[in-house]
This record gives C-alpha cells, structure tokens and sequence, in this order.
C-alpha cells in the first residue's frame, strides 16, 4: 500500500470553488480569486492560493490588448481666437486687429 496524502482530499471543496469563481471571473487571476475565497471563509496566504490555482488546472488570464491612438484623427491646427492680451488673431501672424472706434 503507498501513501495516501490527506491534503488533496482536504482541499477539494476550495479548488472547486477556485474553479466555480473563475469561470464566473475568466478575468480575474489567483490573486483576485483568494480575496473571494476569503470572503466564503477560505483564508489563505497568495502562496497556497497559487498552488491551488494551478492544481485546478487553471492558467493566467491573457493580458487585454493595449488601446491604440487612432492613426486618422484630425490634423492639429492653429487655432484662432483671443491672445492673452485680449486681441483677436485674424490670421497666422500675431497683428492686432484695431476697432475703427478708437480712430
């Protein structure tokens, strides 16, 4: 007869629910799913949890791909408009423009 460990027969119930939250969680990882494990009165430390996240068979989530800046957006323009000052810009030089009143 060989030995019989007690452990995995000790900690089925958590790795079936590491594997009920993950399929309910696909984006969470081991780390995340301990803190859940905790709330239903599991606690453990991050090194048991990775050991029972891998003897559930389960792999890391796949990192989201990075959002792009959209390659066709608009040209940056001057911008017309006041200047500090106060005066409006007509154009691309920086002449103010002057009232007719004040003439």
């Amino acid at each position: 007869m060989s030995y019989q460990g007690r452990k995995a027969a000790r900690e089925a119930p958590v790795v079936e629910r590491v594997r009920e939250l993950s399929a309910q969680y696909p984006r969470y990882g081991y780390r995340r799913i301990r803190i859940f494990l905790g709330r239903d009165g599991y606690r453990m430390s991050f090194g048991r949890a990775y050991r029972l996240w891998r003897a559930a068979g389960l792999q890391l989530p796949r990192k989201r791909p990075r959002k792009r800046a959209a390659a066709g957006g608009p040209a940056l323009r001057h911008r017309g408009g006041q200047t500090r000052c106060g005066h409006t810009i007509s154009c691309s030089t920086a002449v103010p423009m002057v009232s007719s009143s004040s003439v």
